[in-house]
């Protein structure tokens, strides 16, 4: 199957590009199979493995990142194992971004079996789990209690919202208050980084300079105005 990634790098505060994200490039193929489990979680594990060929020779200092549905983690659980197994043979951790829109189950004991198939995978391969399109959607803190994510990923829709409700003056006071939120649940979810998509512009990127954090805890920024996809 051909590739239909494309590469999307995140930075630190310096500037620094310490991690990189693989896209999916065909979304409108994607969105004719979203109601079709059979064929997302047939052309996850495809991606997945192509993931694995073409990151397994990369240079180390860079963390790969991986975005998958729960419902392959689940139902393929094994198959994903095998597939990091047979593929990666160093041991640079790999990030895998949980679609959390598809992830979250109304149904408990569905979530329970989501929860419990990302901490098989932990046990087994050098992998972490980050949670993303936080906080849109069906996306919120209840939802990591079990203490298995160890990222949050913001989602642009949030970054942008902030931006177009609030003023230069009210918007840092917003966004403190948001973080601090996010930051005690973070420690007590063993929680230590945040990614916050949709930097696009000087002016984000300058204000977000602004938010303080603890020496514990990372601060990553990513999108286009810092690294458009390859």
């Amino acid at each position: 199957m051909a590739s239909l990634f494309r590469k999307q790098k995140i930075f630190d505060r310096k500037g620094k590009a310490i991690e990189e994200e693989y896209l999916y490039k065909d979304i409108p193929k994607l969105l004719t199979i979203q109601n079709n489990t059979k064929k997302k979680i047939a052309m996850d594990l495809d991606l997945l493995e192509n993931f694995l060929l073409e990151d397994n020779n990369k240079k180390p200092d860079i963390i790969p990142h991986f975005n998958i549905n729960c419902e392959t983690l689940v139902q393929k659980n094994q198959r994903v194992k095998w597939l990091f197994n047979k593929h990666i043979s160093d041991n640079k951790k790999r990030i895998i971004e949980v679609l959390e829109t598809a992830c979250v189950s109304k149904d408990y004991k569905m979530w329970d079996r989501e929860v419990n198939a990302i901490r098989h995978l932990q046990q087994n391969i050098n992998v972490d789990f980050a949670l993303d399109d936080y906080p849109e959607g069906s996306s919120n803190l209840e939802n990591i209690r079990h203490k298995v994510i160890r990222g949050l990923k913001i989602d642009r829709l949030f970054w942008d919202s902030i931006f177009e409700r609030y003023n230069a003056q009210n918007r840092l006071d917003v966004l403190d208050r948001a973080f601090q939120i996010w930051m005690k649940k973070a420690l007590k979810n063993n929680i230590k980084v945040i990614t916050i998509e949709g930097i696009e512009t000087k002016e984000q990127r300058e204000f977000i300079k602004q938010i303080k954090t603890p020496d514990w805890f990372r601060l990553l920024w990513q999108w286009f105005y810092l690294h458009k996809p390859e």
